[in-house]
């Protein structure tokens, strides 16, 4: 039958677990975004929280319901990592949820409504999550390493 599911993040093209979790099943992918906030967690990775501004990545028109059981697993934390960055917190309670939610394009058109995964905004903050303004993982990830790499300039 399938689905329709928004990525913002690691499954997005271009990184390793999209061609693990979703190119096998992928339609369709197209640039979109939805209302929301985005932040990235300690963890390496990261989650985002309903809200009023725009989350940045992919709709993406999954064509089999089997490709469920991969993202439900690869969406869920490692609990070894979990517990080394969080001693204090039940893992249980930080884990992300999935909800529907309106996709829109550049344009801020309506493309339909596709399932998100995500987090509430006190789980985010109970993690430390860093907001990122612009909304865009893969640009805050450039910034990132366009840092690092003027900083490893100047050392040498």
């Amino acid at each position: 039958m399938g689905f329709c599911l928004f990525v913002y993040g690691t499954l997005q093209p271009g990184y390793a677990p999209y061609e693990q979790f979703c190119a096998p099943y992928v339609g369709q992918a197209i640039e979109a975004a939805v209302r929301g906030a985005l932040y990235q967690l300690p963890l390496g990775y990261p989650s985002m929280v309903p809200g009023e501004g725009w989350v940045k990545g992919y709709w993406l028109q999954l064509d089999h319901d089997e490709a469920w059981m991969g993202l439900d697993e690869y969406e869920s934390h490692d609990e070894a990592v979990f517990e080394s960055h969080y001693p204090q917190l039940k893992m249980s309670e930080m884990e992300y949820g999935r909800w529907r939610t309106d996709v829109y394009d550049g344009a801020e058109h309506l493309l339909g409504q596709a399932w998100v995964y995500g987090m509430n905004r006190s789980q985010v903050e109970a993690l430390g999550g860093l907001w990122i303004e612009s909304g865009d993982w893969g640009e805050y990830l450039g910034k990132i390493e366009d840092r690092r790499w003027k900083m490893e300039s100047m050392k040498g």
